[in-house]
Parts: C-alpha cells; structure tokens; sequence
C-alpha cells in the first residue's frame, strides 16, 4: 500500500459557535504550513508537544491568536509530522485558517482519514480505530466502556492469542510439506488436532457474547406491547420520567410506535412504545391509519431484544392470555407487567399472579414497581454480568464465524487423514479471517467502508 501520503487539514473540534475551536494538519508539508501560517512557527517547532501562542496570519493580516501545538512524526496521532491550532471558536475564523491551510499547500481530510493515517502507520489496528468511532458517539456508560477496552487494546490481545497456536500449528504442518517424505506421526496429529479445537472452543466462547455485546455497544430495544389503553403510553412516561407519550381515556391514541432512550444502569435502552394489539376477529375493526400502526406494531416486536408485555389489572385475564400467547410465538423474550396494580388488594394480586404466572406488579401512577423493572428488564436483557472478552461489532463477529468454520473443516481434514496441503490451506483462511479483523490484512475496500463513517476531522 501507498504510503507517500500528502497534507490534510480538518477542524477536529464540532461544527458551530463555540468557545474553542481545535484545526489540525497532518502529513509531509506540515513544517511548510505552520511556517507560512504562524507568526511563531520558529518557536513552535523547536518546541514539540508544547503549545505556543501565536498569530495565526494569512494574506499578510493576522486571523487570529491562539495557542499551536507541533507534533514530530511518528509520535503523533498519526504518526506524521502534525500542527494542531487551538482557535477562537468562530466558525469564519476556522473557515479562513482552513482557507489558508489549503492555500499553502494542504486538502481537505476526508472523513476518518487522520484515524486511517493513524492505523495505516502502526498507530493503531482497525479495532482501535474502530473504538474511536464508538467513543465519540457513546451514550452510555456501557458503550463508553466497551470502547475504551477495545481502544485499550483488550480485544486485539485475545485474538494475537488465538492465532498464535494457530500459527505454531502451520508452521509444524508446513515442515511436513517442505519433507514429505516423513509420515506424519498419529500423536502428532492427534496434538494438531487437539490445538485446533481449544481455538474453536475460545471462538465459540466470543461468538457467544456477541448477542450481549451488541446490546452493550448499539443499546438494547424493549418493546411495549398489549392492548389498547392498558396503560403502555403511562407506562413510558413513568420510566422516562416525563410526558412523552399522550395519554387519554381513549383506546387507540398511540397509533404509531414511539421511540424514546432510557439509560438503565449505564446500559443505553431503546423503548418502543406501540399501538395497542386487536385480535384479527375484533368486531370493532380499527381505522386504516390505526390498523397500519398495528401492522409495524407486529414487526417492533418481533425485532425486539425484549417484548414487555402490559395488562391492565382490572381487565379480564382471559384474553391478555390468549394475545400473550400469540406475542410469545412471534417473540419468545417476553416480560408480562400487571399495570394499575395501586387499584388491587394483596389478596387480589395473588390471585391474579396465580393466573399470569410469572409477571411483575407495576403502577404507571404510583411508581410503584418501576425500580424492580429497571432491574428486571437489564438482567432479562443481559443474563449473567460481563465475563471477560465482549465482541459487540459485527464486522469482528463475522470474521469469527469464518475463522470457526474454516477450523472445523481443518479438524475435519485432520480426522480423515486428509492430505497435510488441505488443512494449511484451512488454517490460513481461519488465520486470515483473524487478520481481518484487526487489520493486518487490509484491504481497501475494509477501511472504506470502515472510515466512511467516521466524522471529518478523525
């Protein structure tokens, strides 16, 4: 790959009014712009890592004067030679520094491009890139979490495990192909076998957290859902805290699903607040604009992570039972909540726990119950707490799965005594898949689609 980069210029700091402003150039011409830029380059490149007030001048007047930090390449962000100016954040000082960036001699960075300067010269690997997306759109404390463990380095580390075995293996496979004519030993197969298996296991293992990683990287969705008017707009506004949902007396107010985010203990929760369920043979079949509401009301469900299913207390069991059900077959991960339960005796909230079965008392009104939900609805949506590595992108969980299946046709080869070409050939693809993900085998087409979605200025 190319590495005769040219010179970039982006403001790394949010667009509009602000205190600050932050414009960094980055790349081979960085000397050249901060010396036809600033009033003190002298001092600011003599001085690296030190920031350095100066005029900043174009077109022989001064724009403005700020504070400019010079970092000597490799030790940078990028790894090159870079000029980060501190700013008044005026966004028509940093249209005319921009201006005079490109003047002398720099383009526009594309968006992601310091990051993938970064990665390209050894400063990080594609997880830790791709960490520095996820920091800088976190909304929880969980995804802040999981994106400073994978910027950390935590997630590379377990895949260099995995592929060390691997790469033993191939080596040991390859000196049998190099000297065919020793036969391979039963123990020694047996052992190659063995190694391949354990990597298998410790695959699976990451695969298996994907579903809870996921949740704790992108937010988990919770549906509510029931029928109309038992309380599941309430129900909404109570977790959130405030009217977002309207409420009336009326069945059918909510005809289209409300989205609104909640955070549960660090962990980001997407609620989905739906049009009330009719049976298909309700007598009083619902208007079209209402009936499409249920339409889509049937498919949030079915994409949820979580259906919390809401009955009214004082409503017939009978046939919240019955539609229960029919929710329960199209989206089996399903907690029943009893609401209005502030309008029930003890006595009478036995009886009807006897009825639901397992299910949880909760007042929209009240409050009641509320915190047990919150508690609830988190371990319904995780299990277990986190245990070790978390694989929380689907890029990384793909290449697993590749990895995992070209090692179960390379145990299979080992099994029926295959000849030792195939099975190299399986643990370079499984050993490939693992390169992937952190990059070592890169292609464009990865880090396009990769640092596309980045901001400019990353």
């Amino acid at each position: 790959m190319d590495l005769s980069f040219d010179t970039i210029v982006a403001p790394i700091t949010a667009p509009g009014v602000g205190a600050i402003a932050v414009v960094r150039v980055s790349g081979p011409g960085t000397i050249k712009i901060a010396e036809a830029l600033c009033s003190k380059a002298k001092d600011i490149l003599a001085a690296p890592r030190s920031l350095v007030l100066s005029d900043i001048v174009y077109g022989g007047e001064s724009i403005d004067s700020g504070m400019a930090v010079f970092f000597k390449g490799p030790e940078s962000f990028t790894g090159e030679d870079s000029l980060e100016l501190n700013l008044h954040g005026s966004p028509y000082i940093v249209a005319r520094v921009l201006e005079a960036a490109l003047s002398a001699g720099a383009r526009m960075a594309e968006p992601g491009e310091f990051s993938k300067r970064a990665y390209l010269n050894g400063k990080l690997d594609l997880t830790q890139a791709e960490a520095i997306a996820d920091l800088i759109s976190a909304e929880s404390d969980a995804q802040l979490r999981i994106a400073r463990e994978q910027l950390g380095g935590k997630l590379s580390s377990a895949l260099s495990e995995l592929g060390d075995p691997l790469r033993n293996t191939l080596a040991e496979i390859e000196a049998y192909i190099d000297f065919p004519e020793e036969d391979i030993e039963p123990e020694k197969a047996s052992a190659w076998l063995a190694g391949i298996e354990q990597v298998s296991s410790q695959i699976k293992t990451y695969l298996a957290s994907f579903a809870q990683g996921r949740m704790y990287r992108e937010g988990a969705s919770v549906c509510l859902a029931g029928f109309p008017n038992v309380g599941k707009s309430s129900l909404l506004n109570a977790l959130l805290g405030e009217d977002r949902a309207i409420v009336t007396e009326i069945a059918g107010t909510t005809r289209d699903h409300i989205e609104e985010r909640i955070s549960i203990d660090g962990l980001l929760v997407r609620l989905w607040d739906t049009a009330g369920l009719f049976d298909a043979d309700d007598a009083h079949s619902p208007e079209l604009a209402e009936r499409l509401g249920i339409e889509r009301s049937w498919e949030k469900l079915e994409q949820a992570d979580l259906v919390l299913f809401v009955a009214g207390a004082a409503d017939a069991p009978g046939k919240n039972l019955e539609l229960r059900e029919l929710v329960a077959s199209k989206n089996p991960k399903l907690l029943t909540l009893i609401n209005k339960s502030d309008l029930l005796s003890k006595d009478e909230q036995l009886k009807l726990g006897e009825v639901y079965g397992s299910c949880l008392f909760v007042s929209a009104s009240s409050g009641a119950g509320l915190g047990e939900l919150r508690s609830l609805t988190k371990s319904k949506l995780l299990g277990r707490g986190r245990e070790g590595v978390l694989v929380s992108n689907e890029r990384h969980a793909q290449a697993l799965r590749k990895a995992d299946a070209s090692l179960a046709s390379a145990a299979k080869a080992i099994g029926e005594s295959r000849p030792p070409e195939l099975v190299a050939l399986d643990l370079r693809h499984a050993l490939g898949a693992l390169d992937d993900i952190v990059g070592v085998t890169d292609t464009e087409d990865i880090l396009g689609r990769i640092f596309s979605k980045f901001c400019i200025g990353k």
